[in-house]
């Protein structure tokens, strides 16, 4: 029976407003027929309120990224080359939420696509995060500090990841790219209406310049593609049908140009996988204080690297080159990096890990309430622990077992 039958339009709309996410709604319409109605003749100021008051896509760089799958998925909306599509997208950012749900159709298929990448980054973040702990589990202080709760800042990493996933597929699949996975649900049907010619389809190879992603940004999103591969989502539809070993294994910045971005013909999880995960709604910004920006967790450090990059930078120089001491150890290889999420994960995990250096030279608060004492500055006489203890614990995750 309908619990919803017997209950006033108003109220169920006041149900779906008060549900407060993607996937909430979703479930509530796959239950109710009474919802599901009351969605329909009202998609898109729903929407609407949900995107604007989503903790993720209500952020710039994804707020965009919304308008942009809403522009491929908008039947009315033609277009024949990069450089149009470039024009239609140029101002998503500033599009009022009500341009980007035109009409009922793309309101329901946007509501579907966002219920499906947060089931996503929850299970992504999950098996991350299970995998970091195995990697640091040797100590247990450090395992029980990649276990704590997800950040704000790590969740948007990984729902910008996602996005842009989504928006590259869902892209090459509109312009008549060939889907050479053998994947065929509902969810990797898309009309490939666009049609563009063969050279413009090649263009599309270097999304992320066209898309303004800075260079080391991109590899957030290798490691998010490695980790939805691991979890058995439909094999990737690249020009070589898989994400070759080669690809799996190369920091990105390191791949040759030519090659594309992971895209994928189907999000759907596997039924025995999704099981496995709960999902949850995205947490609030955190507040701006001391602890919050020494440790880069607030909004305002959304578009830019993590602060690891530039540490795993320099470990990919010094220790993974061929005929390196780590490269002997078989530490040429980043998928276990990519695994573990390392670029995803805040400062403060990865302080608490091990893995990660904050520089004191006076006493700093630690998101927990805590103080971390000022220590020497380094040089000859105080070498920095990235010389030594910090660079074997990422070596270890890395599969080295000395």
């Amino acid at each position: 029976m309908d619990s919803f039958q017997r209950l006033p339009t108003e109220l169920v709309l006041q149900i779906i407003a008060d549900t407060a996410d993607f996937t909430g709604v979703e479930n509530l319409i796959s239950v109710s027929r009474k919802v599901r109605a009351v969605f329909e003749c009202n998609s898109r100021e729903i929407m609407q309120a949900l995107s604007s008051s989503n903790p993720m896509t209500s952020q710039p760089e994804i707020k965009r990224l919304v308008s942009n799958a809403a522009v491929i998925y908008n039947p009315s909306i033609q277009c024949s080359s990069l450089d149009e599509y470039r024009v239609l997208t140029a101002n998503n950012d500033e599009l009022d939420s009500a341009q980007r749900f035109q009409s009922p159709e793309v309101a329901c298929r946007m509501l579907h696509v966002a219920a499906q990448i947060q089931t996503l980054a929850c299970a992504c973040l999950t098996r991350m995060r299970e995998n970091l702990v195995s990697g640091v589990g040797s100590s247990p202080a450090h395992a029980q500090g990649a276990r704590r709760p997800f950040s704000w800042i790590e969740e948007y990493r990984m729902y910008w990841a996602l996005w842009h996933i989504r928006c590259y597929s869902e892209l090459r699949k509109a312009v008549g790219m060939p889907l050479l996975s053998p994947c065929t649900t509902d969810d990797s049907l898309i009309d490939p209406r666009w049609k563009w010619p063969y050279h413009e389809m090649q263009a599309l190879n270097v999304y992320h310049t066209f898309a303004d992603i800075l260079m080391y940004r991109v590899e957030a999103i290798w490691t998010v593609a490695v980790v939805l591969d691991d979890l058995g989502v439909c094999a990737p539809l690249m020009s070589h049908g898989v994400i070759q070993p080669e690809h799996r294994s190369t920091i990105s910045w390191e791949l040759p140009p030519n090659v594309p971005l992971p895209s994928f013909s189907s999000f759907k999880l596997p039924r025995r996988v999704e099981t496995k995960f709960s999902t949850w709604s995205p947490p609030q910004p955190p507040t701006s204080n001391p602890a919050t920006k020494i440790w880069h967790l607030t909004p305002d450090h959304c578009t830019a690297t993590s602060p690891q990059t530039g540490l795993f930078r320099s470990l990919h120089r010094r220790f993974m080159r061929p005929g390196s001491r780590a490269y002997q150890l078989g530490i040429n290889n980043i998928s276990l990096y990519r695994l573990s999420g390392v670029l995803i994960w805040d400062t403060w995990r990865l302080f608490t890990c091990g893995l990660y250096c904050q520089t004191r030279r006076e006493r700093l608060e630690t998101p927990d309430g805590g103080f971390l004492e000022p220590e020497p500055v380094f040089g000859f006489d105080n070498p920095h622990p990235w010389e030594g203890s910090y660079a074997q614990k990422w070596l270890q995750l890395g599969g080295a077992k000395e």
